[in-house]
């Protein structure tokens, strides 16, 4: 498996609709969409989504919480775009 020339770690091209190949991490991750997210993903269907990754945002996150609501389920489950020493290789 390729690996980043900067960090080694193990990452997978996924081609976009665009035919482009975007670096991700190896490992899938659950996804919330979420405007002010903070992070890409790469779908199965190769669209990019703008999301929260492994929980809800937290605003939703402590929403739920006070209010006694179970957390929403995850809207999907995609490969994060690798983000390597601070900075977004691909955006």
């Amino acid at each position: 498996m390729p690996g980043c020339k900067r960090c080694g770690r193990d990452i997978l091209f996924i081609q976009n609709k665009n035919g482009k190949y975007v670096p991700c991490d190896t490992e899938p991750v659950n996804y919330w969409k979420h405007r002010h997210g903070g992070s890409y993903v790469m779908t199965t269907t190769r669209e990019k989504v703008y999301c929260t990754i492994k929980t809800p945002h937290p605003v939703i996150e402590e929403q739920c919480e006070r209010n006694g609501i179970p957390l929403p389920k995850p809207d999907g489950c995609g490969y994060a775009i690798h983000v390597c020493e601070g900075r977004r290789l691909y955006g």
